[in-house]
């Protein structure tokens, strides 16, 4: 199951499964797999499939400590840096478990047709 080698052709099937289920873990109200799906521009069956996959992965194991996240926080920076998609900050941004959480999203309000 180690056999994926993330590319510019699945990183963003990649990221929208993480953001998915990081609103799931995360928040009491979230929007559905087929919201996801849309934004993400895959199939609702892709996603539920990626979705699975990426919990079997990553062995079910959602919560990240603020440590944790600082690191690949700090890692994702120096590459972006290095790759001149982002100029360093002079502002440290400390603590970051006191950071603010998100608000929830508005679920969307239903068509009429």
């Amino acid at each position: 199951r180690n056999n994926f080698i993330l590319s510019e052709l699945n990183v963003h099937r990649v990221v929208i499964t993480a953001i998915l289920l990081a609103a799931k873990f995360f928040d009491d109200a979230y929007y559905n797999n087929a919201y996801y799906a849309k934004v993400g521009g895959v199939l609702v069956s892709e996603m539920n499939g990626l979705e699975v996959e990426f919990l079997f992965r990553i062995n079910f194991s959602l919560h990240v400590t603020p440590e944790v996240f600082r690191k690949y926080q700090d890692e994702l920076v120096s590459h972006a840096i290095g790759a001149g998609l982002e100029t360093p900050r002079k502002a440290n941004m400390g603590d970051v478990s006191k950071l603010p959480s998100c608000p929830q999203p508005v679920a969307p309000t239903p068509m009429i047709v």
